[in-house]
């Protein structure tokens, strides 16, 4: 039976004090293991956020589990009276609040089924202010952008000796700007599933609650922050309808929309060409006006060997990308050319920005073609 009484928001709580109620949601939750028993919890943490959308990290002990963990689950409101509070004293904190909750024995916990609250409190990132590194790596950050390239998920080895998962993606956000998300383990598992199924959306939008900024070779860019993050793909909260709303309209509106079919998964070859496609009949081809791409089933007779087989591909509209080299001015009046390589499109009506190279192959065959029957 819910009774909520006098409500205190987190805001105006006393460390030295318990005797207060509080009301929060909890909207994000993981487990800490046992060093060395994947399948033992050792505790629970979680961010727990009020009605005005403070928020505040808290933890639950592995002893305390049979009192309190039924309750213990995410986008769960719940109602605690006499809660304990202590300082954050870690030097990385996931939300800006210098206190902490642990949950102990005499605490009152249960749950609320009103709650007036906002559903999640986002404080997206722009991705302009991450590559130009106007915010400290290691920084917690939420995020929002456009998939507009997803690679094949990798193997990875743990420092301490353990398998892992990494699945590295570009995103985009509403000023164009494009940035490099790295997701790993279980997120990367729940991407590339997503990424991979036939029945997706064409447009993917993603959005990470407790991200981080990170560096990797010296180029910043963004990824989980381990068990604490929250990863959204195409869910229908107001904050990812508007920016997919806002998105496709601009994709709309631009020439190169053409161009952009969707989201682009980087597949095996068998995927590319065989699994990913809608065999077309010879005779067909010639009545396509739509660009899209087809397979063509023949016996190969003679290859064209004095031709470059492959060619860095713009990544916004597969085109041929050139190396454009930049000069600098030095001391005393002289010049040189910049060790960093630059890249441009080759095609004169790709409105594409960033451009970074795709390898593309391409070969001159002699076909004895037959139709698929």
């Amino acid at each position: 039976m819910e009774n909520q009484g006098d409500i205190t928001l987190l805001n105006d709580v006393d460390a030295l004090s318990t005797n207060y109620t509080i009301k929060v949601k909890i909207v994000s939750l993981w487990r800490k293991k046992i060093r060395g028993n994947e399948r033992e919890t050792h505790r629970i943490d979680m961010i727990l956020m009020d009605e005005m959308g403070t928020k505040i990290q808290a933890f639950c002990l592995h002893k305390l589990f049979p009192k309190f963990e039924r309750h213990l689950n995410v986008d769960e409101c719940l109602i605690i009276k006499q809660p304990s509070l202590a300082a954050n004293t870690a030097s990385f904190k996931i939300v800006p609040n210098n206190q902490k909750l642990s949950f102990y024995y005499h605490m009152f916990v249960e749950k609320c089924s009103k709650w007036e609250g906002p559903q999640y409190v986002f404080n997206f990132v722009d991705f302009d202010d991450v590559v130009t590194h106007r915010i400290k790596e290691g920084t917690t950050v939420d995020f929002i952008g456009y998939t507009v390239v997803c690679y094949k998920i990798e193997d990875t080895n743990k420092k301490d000796g353990s398998k892992g998962k990494r699945l590295n993606l570009k995103l985009q956000d509403l000023e164009d700007v494009q940035i490099d998300l790295t997701l790993w383990d279980d997120y990367a598992k729940d991407m590339y599933s997503y990424m991979v199924s036939k029945n997706r959306e064409a447009h993917v939008v993603v959005a990470v609650h407790f991200g981080a900024v990170k560096t990797y070779k010296g180029k910043w860019g963004i990824s989980n922050y381990f068990d604490a993050s929250r990863l959204f793909i195409n869910d229908n909260f107001d904050e990812m309808l508007s920016f997919k709303e806002k998105f496709l309209s601009k994709l709309a509106a631009s020439t190169e929309s053409s161009s952009h079919a969707g989201s682009y998964m980087m597949c095996s070859v068998e995927d590319e060409f065989l699994n990913n496609d809608v065999f077309s009949q010879i005779a067909y081809l010639g009545s396509i006006i739509e660009p899209k791409k087809v397979v063509i089933v023949g016996t190969i007779v003679a290859i064209v060997s004095d031709k470059m087989g492959y060619y860095d591909g713009c990544n916004h509209c597969k085109s041929k990308l050139e190396q454009k080299f930049e000069t600098y001015d030095k001391e005393k009046g002289t010049s040189d050319v910049r060790d960093e390589k630059v890249y441009q499109c080759s095609n004169k009506d790709c409105q594409g920005k960033e451009f970074f190279p795709l390898s593309s192959f391409k070969y001159q065959f002699g076909f004895k073609i037959q139709p698929v029957r």
